[in-house]
């Protein structure tokens, strides 16, 4: 109810609330002069964007297309030419954009003898089954959303220490090898593997992010990346070179 005063006459009146504080007004000042006022800081750094990753039914056909349209690059491949016998991803650049398109390959092997196809594919979390699974539920859609950060694996314990859902822990890829991350002897403190490390390698590592969409670390570690190891995040081998 409305807060009543007494005017001169000795009778009662409503009078209506004050409204509320018009919000106050952001003044827009540029990239340059932008300067965080947010209490919270970043917990790891994150360099930029690094890939989207689609899942969908017919791989080959839906880079062709994008390919075409967006007249991007074919810098990847995972395929059957490769060893891939489980799914087909091919990867696609303009610039600095990197779309990966993946699709299974649609079999009726038993479960354990999938198991042990699971070893020619480059992408450690990544099965056939779980492919169709998510086609079978969205269709055409984007599993994975891939930013490049300084060091996946502090990315991820960071995220899991502070209530993410961790997907894929965090991994060292070489090639086509995958190698899980041994445990960190100190709880929450990465493991360091690749600070004294020797050679080029990259770490990947994913989280949830919303529904079946996962958000995935990418860092390279000891070597300059090259547009080869760039796209290994999605795993392959770099097409032929043409005749």
């Amino acid at each position: 109810p409305n807060p009543l005063r007494i005017n001169h006459g000795g009778t009662m009146a409503a009078t209506e609330a004050p409204g509320p504080t018009p919000p106050k007004r952001h003044k827009l000042v540029g990239y340059q002069n932008f300067k965080r006022s947010d209490a919270k800081t970043d917990r790891f750094r994150v360099q930029r964007f690094h890939h989207v990753e689609f899942w969908c039914g017919d791989a080959t056909n839906t880079f062709s297309r994008f390919a075409v349209g967006l007249g991007m690059q074919l810098v990847a491949k995972s395929d059957l030419s490769t060893g891939n016998r489980s799914y087909a991803s091919y990867c696609l650049q303009s610039n600095d954009l990197l779309f990966v398109f993946s699709a299974p390959y649609r079999t009726s092997r038993e479960p354990a003898e999938q198991d042990e196809l699971r070893t020619t594919q480059p992408h450690p979390g990544v099965t056939g089954a779980a492919m169709r699974d998510f086609c079978d539920s969205h269709g055409f859609g984007v599993r994975a959303v891939g930013v490049l950060v300084d060091d996946a694996e502090e990315a991820y314990v960071q995220s899991v220490a502070n209530g993410a859902t961790g997907i894929l822990p965090p991994h060292r890829l070489t090639g086509v090898a995958a190698t899980a991350v041994p445990p960190p002897t100190t709880p929450g403190a990465a493991s360091g593997l690749g600070a004294d490390a020797v050679g080029g390698y990259q770490k990947m590592s994913e989280v949830a992010l919303y529904g079946d969409v996962v958000l995935r670390y990418v860092s390279y570690h000891a070597a300059t990346p090259t547009a080869t190891v760039t796209v290994a995040a999605a795993g392959g081998a770099p097409p032929p070179a043409p005749p």
